[in-house]
């Protein structure tokens, strides 16, 4: 970082060193808004209700998107590594006899997580 970097710094510390010092109890820097009165909390708690209602309303919507997106047929998460004809390849060999290293190797993927799941 340049010198331009550092008169930023120098400017931002600066003008922190002319504020007066904030309260973790005024919102906004507004001091006719004390939270430690009664009033200042009902103000929080009208505050929370209305961020849990939004919450409940975004999660709706994204469940609601989900559903209608697994009845256009949509399939989630990670792709397979292997197609269905390398999967009933794989699985015909591996009741041949042949180890699930080397199906595993011929397909390039890895034998644990991929083609000894396939024998369940």
């Amino acid at each position: 970082m340049g010198p331009r970097h550092q008169v930023d710094v120098r400017r931002h510390r600066d003008h922190q060193a002319h504020q007066r010092p904030r309260r973790a109890d005024q919102v906004l820097d507004k001091p006719h808004l004390d939270l430690t009165t009664p009033l200042g909390r009902g103000f929080i708690a009208f505050l929370s209700a209305m961020a849990e209602d939004e919450r409940g309303r975004i999660l709706k919507r994204a469940n609601d998107g989900r559903t209608a997106t697994k009845a256009k047929g949509t399939r989630f998460g990670r792709k397979p590594k292997l197609t269905d004809h390398q999967q009933a390849e794989a699985i015909k060999r591996l009741e041949a006899g042949e180890s699930s290293r080397a199906v595993a190797k011929t397909f390039d993927v890895h034998h644990d997580a991929t083609i000894a799941r396939l024998t369940g």
